[in-house]
C-alpha cells in the first residue's frame, strides 16, 4: 500500500489456527470481507498507517490550542470588562467631586446673596424708620423706630444675646456698642419702648445666664470684668425692674465685698439666693437678696 519504491509493507497480526469451516465459514467470510475493504480503502485513497497517526497528533494539537485560544480570548474579556468598571468608577468618583464642589460653590453664592438682600434690607428699614420683630413663634412683624436714642435696627444687628421674659412682653439684650463696649437694653414688646440698662466700661461684659423672676417683674444677671486677676473678685450680681429702672448691685458685706458673686436661682417674685466662695477657710456660701428690702442674709 505504500507509494515508496525500496519500502515493504508489513501488516502485524495476530494468528489463530482454526478449522476449515470456521475460515471459509459464514465468519471467516467477515473477517475477509472487512480486511479487504480496509486494504481497498487504503490503497483508494494512499493512506498509510504513519498518516493516520500524524493525523491523531494533529488532531490533538489542534483541540488543545483551540482549547488554549477560548481560554486566552475569556481572560482577555475578563480583563477588559474589569478595565472597564475601573474606568467607570474613576470617571464616577471625579464626576461626584466636581458636583460637590459645583453644589458648595452655589451654596457660598446663594449665601452671598442671602447676606446682599438682607443689607438692602436693612437699609430699607433704616431709611423709612421701620425695624421687623420676629416673635416665639416665628412671625415677623415691623415696628417703628423707637425714641430714648435708641435704634433697634442696630439693637437686633449687634445684639449678643437676648432673653424674653416668663410673659413674653419684655426681652432683655445684650448689644455691642459703638466703642466696643457692651450695653444692656431692655425692650417692651408692648409698648413699643427700649430702655438702657447698663454701659459697661471698656474690659467688662454680661454673661448671657439672664434669669427672671417667676413673675416676670424682675431680672437677674451677672456682671464681670475681663481686667480682674481672680475668678473669685471679678463677677457681681445685678437685678433690676422689668422696666430698665431701679438697678441694684448684690454686694457682700465687709470684709467680704471684694468677692464675686454668682446667680443660683428664685426663690419667689423678689428673693434672689446667690453664691460666692470665701476664703480662710475656703468655703461655698449662699445668700438670699431680698430685691425689695434691699438685703442680704446668709442661708
Amino acid at each position: 500500500m505504500s507509494d515508496r519504491k525500496a519500502v515493504m509493507t508489513r501488516l502485524i497480526a495476530r494468528i489463530r489456527a482454526m478449522l476449515p469451516e470456521d475460515w471459509f465459514g459464514q465468519a471467516g467470510k467477515r473477517l475477509r470481507d472487512t480486511s479487504q475493504a480496509i486494504s481497498d480503502f487504503a490503497e483508494e485513497h494512499r493512506v498509510r498507517p504513519k498518516d493516520l497517526l500524524e493525523d491523531g497528533v494533529e488532531s490533538g494539537r489542534k483541540k488543545l490550542e483551540g482549547l488554549a485560544n477560548k481560554e486566552y480570548a475569556e481572560a482577555a474579556k475578563n480583563f477588559a470588562e474589569a478595565e472597564q468598571k475601573k474606568i467607570e468608577v474613576e470617571l464616577l468618583r471625579r464626576s461626584l467631586a466636581s458636583k460637590v464642589r459645583k453644589e458648595e460653590a452655589e451654596a457660598r453664592l446663594a449665601e452671598a446673596q442671602a447676606l446682599d438682600a438682607e443689607v438692602e434690607l436693612f437699609k430699607k428699614l433704616a431709611q423709612i424708620g421701620v425695624v421687623l420683630h420676629r416673635d416665639e413663634k416665628g412671625n415677623l412683624t415691623a415696628l417703628p423706630v423707637l425714641e430714648h436714642d435708641c435704634d433697634l435696627t442696630r439693637l437686633a444687628a449687634q445684639r449678643l444675646a437676648i432673653r424674653r421674659s416668663p410673659g413674653g412682653q419684655v426681652e432683655v439684650q445684650v448689644v455691642s456698642g459703638e466703642a466696643g463696649t457692651q450695653e444692656l437694653w431692655i425692650v417692651s414688646l408692648v409698648n413699643q419702648t427700649a430702655t438702657q440698662v447698663a454701659e459697661l466700661k471698656p474690659g467688662e461684659g454680661v454673661r448671657p445666664n439672664f434669669i427672671w423672676s417667676p413673675d416676670g417683674h424682675l431680672l437677674a444677671f451677672e456682671k464681670y470684668n475681663l481686667e480682674g486677676h481672680s475668678p473669685m473678685t471679678t463677677t457681681s450680681v445685678s437685678v433690676v425692674a422689668a422696666n430698665g429702672i431701679g438697678l441694684r448691685s448684690v454686694v457682700l458685706a465687709p470684709p467680704n465685698e471684694r468677692f464675686s458673686t454668682h446667680i443660683e436661682r428664685w426663690v419667689d417674685d423678689d428673693r434672689l439666693r446667690v453664691r460666692t466662695t470665701l476664703l480662710e477657710p475656703e468655703r461655698v456660701v449662699f445668700y438670699t437678696f431680698s430685691y425689695s428690702m434691699q438685703t442680704l442674709n446668709e442661708d
